[in-house]
């Protein structure tokens, strides 16, 4: 996994983003799950931002997670600088590919790929909240059926056109397939691509 480091926190930076949205640090505290004497020290950089806090803090003001960062002073030690965020998955654990630039997360490290795609987990509200904030990583999302992904969790693209995070499994008949979880379980599924998950960053 990725090295952190703590090089400096921006205090005044992150101020002034929570002011422009009128969000208090206790407040803020309470929706990282951190005791406000731990984010206090944060701030104060007395204690090092992990990825998955600036990911959380980052969606809160409406900046890239890399711009929250690198205020926070943070350095990740990987073969990668940066890996593209490509979408997210909501509580039903439908998988929203975007177009569109959502931001960047720091490549965890590893034996992983250099090239990756990085999912965010918004499930809030749902029965999945215990996952929000969650970063999923996979190497491509197409391609046909990659055989790392039969049994494992990984992004599968039914034909109906909708991508799922789910663990494939064989189903009982020769080309069809069964999804399995986190929120979702469907048996005789013809599927256009699956590709595994490769990292998990809670």
């Amino acid at each position: 996994m990725a090295q952190e480091t703590s090089s400096g926190v921006d205090t005044a930076w992150f101020k002034a983003r929570l002011a422009d949205r009128q969000i208090s640090q206790r407040s803020l505290a309470r929706t990282l799950g951190l005791d406000a004497s731990a984010l206090s020290l944060m701030f104060r950089g007395k204690r090092v931002m992990k990825i998955a806090e600036a990911v959380a803090i980052a969606r809160l003001l409406g900046v890239p997670a890399d711009e929250v960062m690198a205020h926070a002073g943070v350095r990740v030690d990987s073969k990668n600088e940066l890996v593209p965020i490509a979408g997210f998955m909501d509580g039903t654990s439908e998988a929203h590919v975007s177009m569109n630039s959502m931001g960047s997360v720091p490549h965890p490290g590893g034996d992983l790929p250099a090239e990756l795609n990085a999912c965010i987990c918004r499930t809030a509200g749902s029965d999945l909240e215990y996952m929000d904030g969650w970063i999923l990583f996979c190497a491509d999302m197409t391609g046909g059926i990659q055989p790392e992904a039969v049994g494992r969790l990984s992004y599968v693209k039914i034909t109906d056109g909708v991508v799922y995070v789910a663990r494939l499994q064989r189903g009982t008949a020769r080309g069809r397939w069964t999804l399995a979880g986190p929120a979702i379980y469907s048996e005789d599924l013809r599927i256009d691509w699956a590709n595994p998950i490769l990292a998990i960053l809670p």
